[in-house]
């Protein structure tokens, strides 16, 4: 019984199961084989004389101990992350380090803007700051290998188990807009609506983002069909594209902050779709008190403006 004794790395490939769709990608995670995940689910459920992980219609569904286990998982994972940087800052101290995650409208300014201020504030601070879409940014959060991550809402297909990892709470909340070149035959218009985009080249989020589900929609009810010429991972990427005569952006109106893109011409869609922006913490965060300070200097930079609690 003594070799069966439970371990990090047991607790690591049970985390890895827990925030995947499968045992290929929690061994893909882990850089390991699948029966080296399997093997280590084994212990833990001997240990736990229950199983953890059932079949249900061909996939991996964690069962109601498994969901019990978690939080305890998590805690001792967390904690030897801790005891991890502490040892590693023994020889010699180190300069606080902050790593965020970022996507969507919060990529031109909100982020940036937020670390120059927390920077300023606390001369010295090293910042690591990446892009991913929000799915992988999720994933990222629940495991701990970013402090905080500043993107769009959810996938709708997102696994619930990751989800319970984090603290997801919406900052923002801004109305989708389209964007041309300053020379495209539609840059003098106030406002467009699906019927006018009728057989243009689209260019907005990808396909199962949240924001094209409401734009779809949108299109449906006014009767014309939604054809995106070119899907992107965030709104600058749009831009990039438009300013090549690419298409026709349906974009994150912050996109544009900064001037970045001067000949760029933003129009109102109608009907009104709404980009809410959201803000991932872990749910046992390890950096705290460094997350802390950069999300209220983030709150700062997004201004008054909140959307209502999801």
């Amino acid at each position: 019984m003594d070799a069966e004794l439970m371990t990090a790395r047991h607790l690591e490939a049970f985390q890895a199961l827990m925030t995947s769709t499968g045992l290929k990608e929690a061994a893909e995670k882990l850089n390991c084989s699948i029966p080296a995940i399997s093997k280590a689910i084994g212990v833990l459920e001997r240990q736990a004389q229950a199983p953890l992980f059932v079949r249900v219609g061909g996939r991996l569904q964690a069962t109601a101990e498994a969901l019990a286990f978690l939080p305890s998982a998590q805690s001792a994972l967390n904690a030897m992350e801790v005891a991890r940087r502490d040892l590693l800052q023994l020889a010699t101290e180190k300069p606080p380090r902050l790593k965020v995650g970022v996507g969507g409208g919060a990529l031109p300014y909100w982020v940036p803007e937020a670390i120059r201020r927390c920077r300023e504030a606390l001369p010295g601070l090293e910042v690591e700051m990446i892009t991913h879409p929000t799915q992988k940014l999720l994933h990222l959060v629940a495991t701990h290998q970013i402090d905080v991550a500043v993107a769009t809402p959810p996938p709708h297909n997102t696994d619930a188990n990751l989800l319970s990892l984090c603290a997801i709470t919406p900052i923002q909340e801004a109305p989708l807009v389209a964007v041309v070149p300053a020379q495209h035959p539609l840059a003098r218009r106030r406002v467009l609506r699906p019927q006018d985009l009728a057989g243009t080249p689209l260019i907005t989020l990808y396909e199962k983002s949240p924001t094209v589900a409401l734009v779809s929609a949108a299109f449906k009810e006014s009767g014309e069909k939604l054809d995106i010429a070119i899907q992107v991972n965030n709104s600058i990427s749009a831009c990039y594209l438009v300013n090549i005569g690419a298409g026709v952006g349906l974009i994150h109106p912050e996109a544009l902050a900064g001037g970045a893109f001067a000949n760029l011409v933003k129009i109102d869609f109608l009907p009104r779709v709404s980009m809410t922006t959201f803000l991932y913490l872990p749910k046992v965060p390890v950096n705290a008190a460094l997350s802390e300070r950069f999300v209220r200097k983030l709150r700062e930079v997004c201004g008054p403006q909140r959307t209502r609690k999801a």
